[in-house]
């Protein structure tokens, strides 16, 4: 019997927490991860039951370089363990070193929010102009053909503005809890994301625009 397991077991990004219970269920009945594809495929071994802790890290672009990055982990008694592109993946049976290895993370964490929120309030903002001007225009025109449309651009850009405020109050609740941050992420981290955004922006704009000139 192979003394290796594998297991393909889907997690999405945000889900972590979650990701790391269930590694840590599994070292519990003694399977171990040593190895990860694809964020979701994973390569157990089987040995002896250990209590370990894991954790998962995204190591952001422009940051230290790979050698260094893990040297921090090793020097707060984390084991490196393996990694999916640009995710990390730790472990340790000292809860300590995990507790506080976590509490630094959290800066980090709330740096990335910072970033994700400034993009969120760009889009919410362009969103609501972009619907009233829309009901405006419909109203002044005393036609209605569109105005369920704008309607529309009304409602996602209040709803994305909402997400922004409770990032900004998450984001206040973690930094007063937190410990000095290893390195700042910085939007040009999510430089990789901005291509998509911008296209998304782009689209969301032409469409108010036609849909106020009745195009």
């Amino acid at each position: 019997m192979s003394k290796y397991k594998k297991v393909f077991k889907m997690f999405v990004i945000g889900e972590e927490e979650k990701e790391c219970k269930w590694l840590e269920e599994m070292s519990k009945k003694g399977y171990h991860l040593v190895n990860v594809r694809f964020a979701c495929h994973y390569t157990f071994e089987k040995t002896d039951s250990q209590d370990y802790s894991y954790m998962i890290d995204m190591r952001e672009n422009n940051s230290l370089d790979e050698g260094e990055y893990l040297a921090i982990y090793e020097d707060y008694g984390l084991e490196y363990v393996d990694k999916s592109k640009d995710f990390y993946y730790f472990r340790s049976k000292d809860k300590n070193n995990m507790k506080h290895i976590k509490h630094i993370e959290q800066g980090r964490y709330a740096d990335r929010l910072k970033s994700q929120s400034k993009l969120l309030l760009i889009m919410g903002l362009l969103n609501v102009l972009i619907g009233v001007m829309g009901i405006l225009h419909t109203f002044s025109t005393v036609n209605t053909q569109y105005i369920e449309i704008t309607y529309i651009n009304l409602i996602i850009g209040i709803a994305v503005i909402y997400i922004f405020y409770a990032n900004s109050k998450k984001i206040k609740r973690i930094e007063s809890d937190c410990t000095k941050v290893l390195y700042k992420t910085t939007l040009k981290d999510w430089r990789g994301f901005y291509p998509l955004f911008i296209i998304c922006i782009f689209l969301i704009f032409i469409y108010g625009i036609l849909t106020i000139v009745n195009i």
